[in-house]
């Protein structure tokens, strides 16, 4: 059995291709064997692109006998150069056709080699990447061109190679895709994946993506970058931040003050690679410039600061640094606010209720830093005319306003208030604010209370009508809401108006015992009004009896208060009535 195969290979343009080494596989398919085999010999083409072999002693196919036409197969395959190694299956840039062992003694296959194509990057991504410490990521989405033919007396053909029953070829195969960071070795990577990468030092960098497939044929993209350090926050705070528990969070006046550098960057870089400048405005008392600088100060560098001015200072941190290809600065600046110390004033005394009752004020003010130098308790007060102390008694008021003596935090002031009028309590305390004595001032008004008296009368016997000239005894029931009325009252004058219809009968007692009993008996009886309407009417309440009684209401002795009542005295009236018996007897009528 033999046969002869020859044809023609020719490139995509249809110009003989020299030099392509053929070699025969063959495949028996029948139900005898599946012994396949590698012809041993190799046949190449000539400047015209031809080639022929006669496979007579490579069809036979081991001890179970040869090759069938028209029913087994063998391939053809193409090799474009290099050296073949078909046991370990190199097959670089090999193309496959296969062919059933034809009926007839020739075969004619002319052949043509379609150009190479490479893998196809259909789309792809570059980080925008420009700063280090921050993870960045490419990614690609990849295929093989499947298109890749050989020809067959013009019949396209996808190129296959089967070898010992199992599928090797199909089409071109992507292998995986190399990314390259050039910071780092490159990467293999699965097809239509990502990756992703962390700079950590400034540079310029040139990233690649390599789509590869298995013929040894890739693409590639690439881009250049370049990645700088991060910019450093700058940052600072200070201490203290409170000191003054009177007035708020305020730092006072000659507070010593230290800032502190609290500067961070992403790449940490601060302790070796910054310098830092600090900028603290100050004004001294005079108005003078008083400002401090300190430049060229690594990032543990902590200034401190005793302000000799009260108001808003500006602190500015500027930090120098570099980005890893330019110089470059950043600074910040914060407001501090610097308040004169100061003391609240606090005191405490008891409400007086009766003139000479001793007042104590006591200190309550505190100073924990101590910068108390002075305090001084001052009180209005004055003796009024009529009272009985008063030097000037009768002729003017004199003043008894008193002030301490340079007394010490805590310490009580007492005095004898001799007026009931509202008085002015002050509380003064000198202290240092931080840079000059100042004086802090707490003032109140007392308002002292006082002793009132409720006059009144009552009689014996009760009543409002009193019937012919009784003597009517009449008792002062005055009284106070303490109950200590009868302390409290001096003496009283009491007025009796015995009228006699519209004439007065006025009798006066003055300078009487605030407690002795008064007799008094009407002598005009109280008459009925004229009226005009037929019945009786009420009595006429036209008689009048008042009490004045002047008391102590703790601060003046000549207080006063009255009390009027309308009574009625009325003659005896005697009702008659008559009785009688009558007895007749055998009275006809």
């Amino acid at each position: 059995m033999s046969y002869s195969v020859y044809g023609y290979v020719y490139d995509e343009n249809g110009d003989p291709v020299e030099g392509v080494t053929v070699l025969p596989y063959f495949m028996k398919k029948d139900s005898g064997s599946d012994d396949s085999k590698w012809s041993d010999e190799k046949y190449e083409t000539d400047s015209n692109g031809y080639y022929s072999y006669s496979p007579e002693d490579s069809c036979l196919l081991g001890s179970e006998g040869v090759c069938k036409k028209g029913v087994d197969y063998f391939y053809c395959t193409y090799m474009l150069g290099g050296e073949e190694n078909i046991d370990s299956l190199d097959l670089t840039d090999a193309m496959f056709h296969s062919h059933k062992i034809p009926n007839d003694d020739d075969l004619q296959i002319d052949i043509t080699l379609l150009a190479k194509l490479n893998p196809i990057i259909d789309s792809h991504s570059f980080p925008d990447a420009i700063l280090t410490q921050h993870e960045y990521s490419m990614s690609e989405v990849s295929y093989c061109d499947t298109s890749w033919h050989s020809a067959d007396k013009g019949e396209d053909r996808s190129q296959k190679l089967i070898y010992d029953l199992v599928d090797i070829f199909d089409g071109h195969q992507l292998i995986d895709t190399v990314y390259t960071w050039d910071e780092v070795d490159d990467r293999e990577i699965d097809n239509n994946s990502s990756d992703s990468y962390t700079f950590t030092t400034a540079d310029d960098y040139t990233l690649k993506i390599k789509v590869r497939e298995k013929w040894n044929t890739y693409t590639q993209v690439t881009k250049d970058i370049r990645i700088k350090y991060n910019e450093p926050n700058v940052d600072f705070d200070w201490t203290p931040v409170q000191t003054n528990d009177w007035d708020g969070s305020k730092i006072k006046g000659q507070e010593e003050i230290t800032f502190h550098n609290n500067t961070t960057d992403l790449d940490d870089r601060t302790k070796d690679n910054y310098t830092f400048k600090w900028e603290i405005e100050d004004a001294n008392q005079d108005d003078s410039d008083n400002s401090d600088t300190y430049a060229d100060k690594d990032v543990d560098f902590e200034p401190t600061k005793k302000f000799q001015s009260e108001g808003t200072k500006t602190i500015k941190l500027t930090c120098y640094w570099n980005d890893g290809f330019d110089d470059q600065e950043v600074s910040i600046s914060k407001e501090i606010n610097i308040y004169p110390f100061t003391i609240l004033p606090e005191f405490e005394f008891n409400n007086p209720i009766d003139r000479g009752i001793e007042v104590v004020l006591t200190d309550k003010t505190d100073d924990p830093d101590e910068v108390f130098s002075k305090l001084v308790f001052h009180v209005d007060d004055y003796y009024e005319k009529y009272n009985p102390d008063n030097p000037n008694y009768g002729d003017d008021t004199t003043d008894n306003a008193a002030d301490s003596d340079d007394l010490n935090l805590g310490d009580e002031f007492k005095h004898n208030f001799q007026a009931k009028d509202n008085h002015l309590l002050r509380l003064t305390v000198t202290y240092s604010d931080g840079w000059k004595d100042v004086d802090s001032v707490l003032e109140y008004t007392l308002n002292p209370d006082e002793h009132i008296l409720e006059a009144n009368i009552s009689s014996d016997p009760e009543g409002l009508l009193y019937y012919g000239k009784n003597e009517v005894t009449w008792k002062n029931s005055s009284t106070t809401a303490n109950g200590d009325a009868a302390n409290r009252q001096i003496d009283a004058d009491w007025e009796w108006n015995d009228k006699d219809g519209d004439d007065d009968h006025i009798t006066t007692r003055s300078g009487e015992d605030w407690d002795s009993d008064q007799k008094f008996t009407f002598q005009y009886p109280s008459r009925k009004p004229f009226s005009a309407v037929d019945g009786d009417t009420d009595y006429n309440y036209n008689k009048n009896v008042s009490i004045n009684v002047r008391y102590d209401n703790g601060w003046n002795d000549v207080t006063r208060n009255s009390y009027n009542i309308n009574v009625e005295a009325s003659p005896y009236e005697i009702q008659g009535s008559i009785s009688y018996e009558c007895n007749v007897d055998n009275y006809t009528h």
